[in-house]
């Protein structure tokens, strides 16, 4: 846990809401070990990061703000998560973007500005629950 003059930075609590903010309908699938938050001095959830690790780096599932939130507030965020995780030794990190939405090209530029390459492609990212696999015809 890393507190700053306004905010502390920990994982997630059982009660913390992260709902309107996280995963709409998916909260419970998040893993607190994998998932930072920012609470103001009210123990309102402010900002949050959720990575999934991968074979010695983690992927950016999420990294959201509330609008009341400081405006250092997600880069605080990503460097108390990325000190935390170089003591897990995770050596990288990869984030999927959309180039058509305003919020992500400036999401792109945090990422270059963390030492981030772009690798382009023009396609479709897929995701599914196990079930339809799991089914034998």
């Amino acid at each position: 846990m890393i507190t700053t003059t306004q905010y502390t930075i920990r994982h997630p609590y059982p009660y913390d809401s992260l709902t309107g903010i996280a995963w709409e309908g998916m909260e419970h699938l998040a893993n607190p070990d994998w998932v930072w938050v920012q609470v103001d001095d009210y123990g309102r959830v402010v900002a949050g990061l959720a990575v999934a690790p991968a074979h010695g780096l983690v992927i950016v599932l999420r990294l959201w703000a509330t609008p009341d939130a400081s405006y250092m507030a997600i880069r605080k965020l990503l460097r108390a998560a990325a000190t935390e995780l170089r003591e897990r030794d995770i050596r990288g990190w990869m984030v999927m973007l959309e180039a058509s939405r305003i919020s992500e090209l400036k999401l792109s530029r945090l990422a270059l500005r963390f030492g981030g390459k772009a690798q382009g492609f023009v396609g479709f990212i897929y995701a599914g629950g196990m079930g339809k696999l799991c089914q034998q015809r």
